[in-house]
């Protein structure tokens, strides 16, 4: 058109040149990217296979849950102390606390393996493990021993106990437990120890099992990544 700066292309969309050979658009064809299946998943994780890696990252799991006891169980019993008890309530409280304090600032030690060709964890791992068991098995028998049904440790509201057991979706008997500060301070400090046996289980499995050599190698860097 007169005037116009509109240039049309030479082929239209569908159109090809006169001159390209057969050969050339068949292989244009094979080069085109294929589109993934509708509904295929995109950027999920694979599921680990190396048994000595889940074994480890179990017996982490264990550990870290028993980290989360700890602080509640640390909670609790300054919770309980701040009310001034005495006698061995008081006695007791302060050693949850302190058994508490010790899990949940020093965190640590992870679990770790020696080496590359030995999967098992170094000897002082079982030294901390055993001392934390102890300390755990000694804490909370005491504290159910030594509870209190006091009005002065009842810290959840009768009104509120529905309505929270609703939310947190735990059953009537388990809030009428855990309203009282001395009974939760004992159950939390019950599944810190049920934690540790199962680090225990983990740990043993890791001692007393048969692995591969490349799949000790390959749990070793990943678990020395991670921790």
């Amino acid at each position: 058109m007169p005037g116009s700066s509109r240039v049309d292309a030479p082929y239209g969309p569908y159109h090809q040149p006169h001159n390209t050979h057969p050969s050339q658009l068949q292989q244009s064809q094979n080069t085109t990217t294929p589109l993934a299946p509708a509904g295929s998943p995109k950027g999920k994780k694979a599921k680990e296979t190396n048994p000595v890696l889940i074994l480890y990252d179990r017996a982490f799991n264990m550990g870290a849950g028993r980290w989360l006891s700890g602080a509640f169980v640390l909670g609790f019993s300054a919770g309980i102390i701040s009310k001034k008890p005495t006698g061995m309530l008081l006695a007791v409280s302060t050693y949850n606390l302190a058994c508490a304090s010790l899990h949940v600032f020093l965190v640590g030690p992870t679990i770790k393996p020696i080496s590359p060709s030995n999967m098992k964890p170094p000897a002082w791992y079982f030294v901390v493990l055993s001392a934390s068991s102890i300390m755990w098995l000694i804490a909370f028998p005491l504290m159910f021993v030594v509870r209190s049904d006091a009005e002065q440790y009842v810290v959840l509201d009768l009104r509120k106990r529905a309505a929270i057991g609703h939310i947190a979706g735990l059953g009537l008997d388990t809030i009428q437990a855990l309203e009282n500060i001395t009974m939760a301070c004992a159950c939390f400090g019950v599944s810190a120890f049920i934690l540790c046996l199962a680090q225990w289980y983990y740990v043993f499995k890791i001692v007393r099992g048969s692995f591969k050599t490349e799949e000790m190698r390959e749990a070793f860097e990943k678990v020395m990544k991670k921790r």
